[in-house]
């Protein structure tokens, strides 16, 4: 499923590129998160060190696009544990560094008339594949579910010509954890910086 999704994403790309109204560049950020686990284990949540990837945003009528994030994420959570009768036990392990990448794919609506002059709005789908993950030198990547995925909607303003500043607020639809005892549902936040090549390069 991933490898399609990925794929269709690389077909367009050459249709997009030559596009007046195709958008593109470098973008940084982190993301933080709380975990809520339905069954017997438990865990706090997430924080990411610096995410790094690009975006793509190709605005197709007016003031409304489509816009892609993609990016590379670095994340540590609280350890997992087991709690019963609400008292929580040993730690199943430690905690956790994962590797993973991201896509945002994501509508845009611009509050302005002008496309990428002020705020704008966003919503879509978030798709995380995970890559590595490891507690205290020990693989557990097969205790994530990849991919897996979650909703957003949110918010962002362009300023200073070439820059933009998003916060998008996020939530799971999918469990993050490969568990058939244990369902997570996360909820957290991306904040992004991004910068528009557009001006310099055309």
């Amino acid at each position: 499923m991933k490898e399609n999704f990925y794929l269709l994403i690389i077909i367009f790309i050459p249709f997009l590129s030559n596009a007046q109204e195709l958008s593109f560049g470098p973008l940084i950020g982190f993301n933080s998160y709380n975990i809520e686990i339905d069954g017997p284990l438990n865990a706090e949540g997430g924080n990411s060190s610096l995410n790094f990837g690009g975006f793509i945003d190709y605005n197709f009528k007016g003031n409304v696009g489509v816009k892609a994030n993609i990016l590379y994420n670095s994340v540590s959570e609280n350890g997992y544990n087991i709690v019963e009768n609400g008292i929580g036990s040993d730690f199943i392990f430690d905690d956790v560094k994962y590797n993973a990448i991201q896509l945002q794919a994501l509508l845009k609506y611009d509050v302005k008339n002008n496309y990428n002059k002020g705020f704008y709005l966003l919503g879509g789908i978030r798709m995380s594949s995970i890559l590595n993950a490891e507690s205290n030198g020990e693989d557990v990547k097969e205790f994530y579910k990849s991919p897996n995925f979650g909703v957003m909607l949110g918010l962002g303003i362009n300023f200073l010509k070439n820059f933009g500043l998003e916060l998008i607020p996020e939530y799971s639809i999918s469990s993050s954890i490969d568990s058939d005892n244990n369902k997570s549902k996360n909820f957290g936040a991306y904040l992004n910086l991004t910068y528009n090549l557009k001006s310099i390069i055309k």
